[in-house]
Formats: structure tokens, C-alpha cells, sequence
């Protein structure tokens, strides 16, 4: 398993699972590292993205796994490692909506 920022090759696959995001705010997301890909066996199998509410608190807008891979502990495995990235990256706070 691997889990690596989203990449504008990630494009197909992000859009079978997210059906909500413009193509150009993908693009910013690729940019500006604010998304993630989950990687078993090298096929992508879910995705994390999200903002900065208030512009100062990660706010995670979308977490998806592939059907075929649900109830596995991906969504939790992503969650914590957007966790642990954030904190690295100084924040004290995290949003997430449900």
C-alpha cells in the first residue's frame, strides 16, 4: 500500500470516484499538494482532498475508496495519514464534514 499527493496522471481515476470537482481545481489541487491518491498493488483505490477553511484549517472535503476495497481500512489509513501531515505542516486543528 502507498499513499502519494495527487498527480495530473491521477486525472481518470480521481473523476470515477469524484464526480464533484472542476478539472481546473483538480489541477490546483495537483499544484498546491492538497489532495492524495491510495495505492494498493500499484492500482488507485481512493482518494483525499481538501481546503483551507477560514484559510487556516484543513478542511478534508472528500475521502472515497473504490467500492471493491471498502470496509479494509483505507478511509481510516488516509485519514491518519492526512493527519499526521497536517501536523507536520504546523496545524493544530483539523475540519471534516459527514
Amino acid at each position: 500500500m502507498e499513499i502519494r499527493h495527487v498527480q495530473e496522471r491521477d486525472q481518470a481515476f480521481c473523476f470515477t470516484l469524484d464526480h464533484y470537482l472542476p478539472e481546473d481545481q483538480l489541477r490546483q489541487k495537483v499544484r498546491d499538494k492538497m489532495g492524495y491518491v491510495l495505492l494498493v498493488e500499484g492500482e488507485p483505490v481512493g482518494l483525499l482532498r481538501y481546503n483551507l477553511f477560514w484559510d487556516g484549517h484543513p478542511f478534508c472535503t472528500m475521502l472515497y475508496v473504490a467500492d471493491s476495497c471498502q470496509g479494509k481500512g483505507y478511509g481510516k489509513t488516509l485519514m491518519e495519514f492526512w493527519e499526521r501531515e497536517m501536523q507536520q505542516l504546523g496545524y493544530k486543528m483539523l475540519m471534516t464534514s459527514t
